[in-house]
């Protein structure tokens, strides 16, 4: 009798002690679900409000304030600027494939609050109060961020913004983007509890399989761990390559200027204006290097369309092949231009085919040996004409290759690194062109790009 109750009370134990495993275990993936849902969804939505806000034309919202009181705009298409801002945050709310409303807010100084602007929603809601906002919203205003789960009359969200600046760098207003944050929760909430529950009945039958459940658990826990781990890299990647692409330019920059400034009593004209001109160099590289992301950013936003012409495509490639003759000279790289028989022209836009073909010509010189030798065939088969940039260099590992054209991807040959930006862009203009593209590449043979448009 004795040993009965001792081994009911081991049983009891046992199942206790599983069914309170169980309970942990459940209650932290719920909440490690809730946490990498937060930052994944914070991390869109900064990433939508930063791209985005710089591209608001801050004096044309200027305007919309000054002119048009509460409701003083009561259709999308009623005041020009209000629709063309209006459309700007819809495109964005479709491309991102937002559930809810982008929208601006100005800050009422004088009655210390904040009302909204121009909204993507179906009818505006102009200068109408914001009356549950948060307190970072206001604390933050000139500089954006995120905020992290917040209630209001409508649920609990999570939100990103940023500064939507004038001509003069002064805020006018900032952008707002916002995701529910409740639903998940419940959702989340009534998973794990129907998990748990399984896993009770599962113990009572047998306390074997108990074993096997929560091990899955464990596994399941250690993937989101992974994943959460995965979006923590992309984030402080994508942060130290666009650092990593500014800082050298502007040192310089810095650098030059600070030695006319303190030393211009020493210094005489010839030297003065020696550091001008490296200084003006490297701010046009600078301007280069944003100016590429943002032409990235417009690329994936859809924001840029196309202009197509009628393009000969062996005359644009001459011309880009004589104008990198020097770069190659100079590392006694050798270009060729090879046109197979007759090329009918094709219809493509004929500034976005040449960033296509210098930036593939340009990785093609960076990435050759001296003394190499780099070419760019044409060829027509039917109704297509194909372009293909081939060199000699030491090619790009098997790894790499799936990832060549993702953004800030960059792959290491010999002690030189790429940008991460040039083959993205390659992939979003042949993208917008419909065209089909491919990467072959063999270590220490070369690497051949291909691409194909259609003929006009």
């Amino acid at each position: 009798m004795n040993k009965s109750k001792a081994y009911r009370r081991v049983l009891l134990l046992a199942l206790g002690f599983f069914l309170s495993a169980s309970l942990i275990l459940g209650f932290n993936l719920y909440y490690t679900q809730i946490k990498i849902y937060q930052d994944k969804e914070l991390s869109k939505l900064e990433g939508i409000v930063n791209t985005l806000a710089p591209q608001i034309d801050g004096d044309r919202h200027q305007y919309l304030v000054e002119n048009y009181a509460m409701d003083g705009i009561s259709m999308n298409d009623e005041d020009s600027v209000y629709f063309e801002i209006h459309q700007q945050l819809e495109r964005a709310t479709r491309n991102n494939e937002l559930n809810s409303t982008l929208y601006t807010m100005i800050y009422n100084q004088a009655m210390e609050k904040f009302c909204f602007g121009v909204a993507s929603s179906a009818r505006p809601f102009w200068k109408h109060p914001y009356r549950d906002y948060p307190a970072e919203l206001l604390s933050k205003y000139e500089v954006g961020g995120v905020i992290e789960p917040y209630q209001d009359s409508n649920g609990t969200w999570l939100s990103a913004f940023a500064p939507v600046m004038n001509s003069q760098g002064e805020v006018v207003a900032v952008l707002q983007a916002d995701e529910r944050f409740d639903k998940f929760i419940m959702e989340a909430k009534n998973a794990v509890w129907k998990n748990i529950l399984v896993m009770m009945l599962i113990v009572g039958v047998l306390t074997g399989l108990m074993l096997y459940i929560v091990n899955r658990l464990v596994k399941q826990q250690s993937k989101l761990d992974q994943q959460k781990e995965e979006i923590i890299k992309f984030r402080k990647e994508l942060i130290a390559n666009v650092s990593h692409d500014l800082r050298t330019p502007l040192a310089s920059i810095q650098g030059y200027l600070e030695t006319v400034l303190l030393k211009r009593d020493k210094l005489d004209d010839e030297r003065i204006n020696k550091y001008l001109q490296t200084s003006l160099r490297n701010t046009a590289q600078l301007n280069n290097l944003i100016e590429e992301l943002f032409e990235l950013s417009k690329l994936e936003s859809k924001e840029r369309k196309l202009n197509l012409e009628s393009l000969v495509l062996p005359d644009l490639a001459n011309d880009i092949v004589n104008s990198h003759r020097i770069i190659a000279a100079e590392k006694e790289v050798d270009l060729q231009l090879n046109v197979h028989g007759t090329i009918q022209a094709v219809r493509a836009d004929i500034g976005l085919i040449d960033r296509v073909i210098v930036n593939l010509l340009s990785n093609a010189i960076k990435f050759s040996p001296q003394g190499g030798l780099v070419s760019i065939q044409i060829r027509q088969e039917n109704k297509k004409v194909n372009v293909s940039v081939e060199d000699q260099g030491s090619g790009i590992a098997e790894e790499d290759l799936k990832n060549v054209f993702d953004r800030f991807h960059k792959s290491t040959i010999g002690n030189k690194q790429g940008s991460g930006l040039g083959l993205a862009i390659v992939k979003n203009i042949l993208d917008l062109h419909g065209s089909s593209y491919s990467i072959e590449s063999e270590m220490g043979k070369g690497t051949s790009f291909y691409f194909t448009l259609d003929c006009y």
